[in-house]
């Protein structure tokens, strides 16, 4: 598993640094093995140097665990997505959720998300990271979305963004990082379509659907 999943072209004709090279080996033997069954053995191996050149970079294994993962969840789970004011209510409430849930259905969140789990009571401060990141600012998007439209009547916008973010988060959770979609088949489109229709049945907006 790479931390950086786009490169330029100049990018792909240089050669790694050594730091790149050992986070990049530490990144994929924690995906695969876990953090206490990796040992810096193994992430001098897989990266092709001495464990001396790791302690040049990283003061400890908990040290280069740490900083991987602060890097990826802060690279990775931006928040990017922008509100179309000028949008129908069910056009800007789907377009939040589709951009939402693509950065969820990367392949790489799942298997991320998997170790965060797994070590998140040796490392609570990193998985609190992850949730203030991942749903805290998204929350914070749609509940300023929710308040900049106080026609609407949302009787509690932070909860309402709350329900909204958490249903596709648990959704991605048990389908794909439990790897429970033969048992939770239910299809991403269907939650999205529903999750609008609450929002705004439960407002004074016409439920309009998108084009």
């Amino acid at each position: 598993m790479q931390l950086r999943s786009k490169l330029t072209i100049p990018e792909l004709f240089m050669k790694p640094s050594k730091r790149e090279q050992i986070a990049q080996a530490a990144m994929q033997l924690f995906i695969q093995h876990g953090y206490r069954e990796t040992s810096m053995d193994q992430i001098a191996a897989e990266a092709d140097v001495s464990k001396h050149t790791i302690y040049n970079h990283f003061q400890s294994k908990e040290g280069l665990f740490i900083e991987l993962v602060e890097q990826f969840i802060c690279e990775q789970f931006q928040p990017d997505f922008n509100f179309n004011l000028s949008d129908k209510p069910a056009v800007g409430l789907r377009r939040f959720a589709e951009a939402f849930l693509a950065k969820l259905n990367n392949p790489e969140y799942a298997a991320f998300l998997r170790l965060l789990i797994a070590e998140s009571h040796h490392f609570p401060n990193l998985a609190q990271l992850f949730i203030r990141q991942v749903i805290g600012e998204e929350r914070h998007s749609l509940k300023q979305y929710f308040e900049s439209h106080p026609d609407w009547h949302i009787r509690d916008p932070e909860l309402t963004a709350y329900i909204f973010l958490s249903s596709m988060s648990s959704l991605v959770l048990f389908q794909e990082v439990m790897q429970g979609k033969s048992i939770l088949s239910i299809e991403q489109d269907r939650l999205i379509d529903q999750l609008v229709d609450l929002v705004l049945s439960n407002s004074a907006v016409q439920i309009l659907s998108p084009p």
